[in-house]
């Protein structure tokens, strides 16, 4: 009885680990595309946030046109897992990763990688991406890039930057992803409201002195 208390316990033990239902190695590494800015031949800085992730079931047929809202997008999102870029083997723009989770919500859906450049390498600021400078946001079509809804051993998926074939912001060529510039819209400063109203108050007293 004993025995089968300890072999019980033992089996309850492994369960967590058990339920893992994806592991997800992602890279840039030397040898694969590197990450650059907008202009094509400035690296991402060290420290960026790179997050892979996917996004509602519901939503993803509407991800490409809403591809230059990020809060629209990130509404919708949901993260796996991050890292940040780094220099690797002396090359810049690079970046490695490894996340595990054990929500069953990811099982079978798409994985997105989602890079950003911030100012002085913060994270992204999710509230308003105020702290926002470029973007992209990349994905590929291969069964690799879907998270597996499986136990282990079959739950590793292995992606990099080179099998990404699918790019809803940003750009890529054969050697690297190019980010896209990323513009706030401001809304209406007071001062900008006050500048509108002054001609229209103008024109008013002007039209008093003229009825006088």
């Amino acid at each position: 009885m004993k025995i089968f208390a300890t072999c019980l316990i033992a089996g309850l033990a492994l369960v967590p680990h058990l339920m893992a239902q994806s592991q997800v190695n992602y890279s840039a590494s030397p040898g694969q595309r590197s990450v650059f800015l907008s202009n094509g031949t400035t690296p991402v800085a060290n420290g960026n946030t790179v997050l892979i992730g996917t996004f509602d079931p519901s939503f993803q047929a509407d991800v490409g046109q809403n591809a230059d809202d990020p809060q629209t997008l990130f509404a919708n999102w949901h993260t796996f897992g991050q890292t940040t870029i780094s220099t690797i083997a002396g090359q810049p723009g690079r970046f490695t990763g490894s996340s595990t989770s054990t929500d069953p919500f990811f099982g079978n859906q798409k994985i997105y990688i989602w890079i950003f450049s911030t100012t002085g390498a913060a994270a992204p600021d999710t509230t308003d991406f105020n702290n926002v400078d470029e973007y992209s946001l990349y994905s590929a079509t291969a069964v690799n890039w879907f998270f597996s809804p499986d136990p282990p051993p079959s739950n590793l998926r292995t992606i990099n930057s080179s099998q990404i074939t699918q790019s809803f912001y940003g750009t890529f060529d054969s050697t690297h992803l190019v980010l896209g510039n990323f513009n706030i819209v401001p809304e209406p400063s007071a001062l900008g409201l006050l500048s509108l109203g002054i001609p229209a108050v103008v024109l008013a007293l002007r039209k008093r002195r003229s009825s006088r």
